[in-house]
């Protein structure tokens, strides 16, 4: 029988295989990832750290929503 994944591992493993394209980013001012194949961040997840964890994952993928973002895309 295998337990059931929670918290930090379910969601690293939601995303295991899906990050072609990803790259470290800040989205005005915070800690992100951005979806920027190419270059250009067509999504991002903006993360809020509580106590050294990740306590809740913001994700924006709206075009007219994603122009008011301050986006910085950490180099290659």
């Amino acid at each position: 029988m295998f337990a059931a994944e929670t918290g930090a591992a379910r969601v690293a493993r939601s995303f295991t295989g899906r990050a072609r394209g990803a790259r470290l980013a800040r989205v005005d001012g915070a800690a992100a990832w951005a979806w920027a194949p190419a270059g250009v961040a067509l999504g991002v997840f903006v993360f809020t750290v509580e106590e050294g964890r990740i306590g809740a994952i913001d994700v924006v993928g709206d075009r007219d929503a994603l122009a008011r973002l301050r986006i910085e895309l950490a180099p290659l």
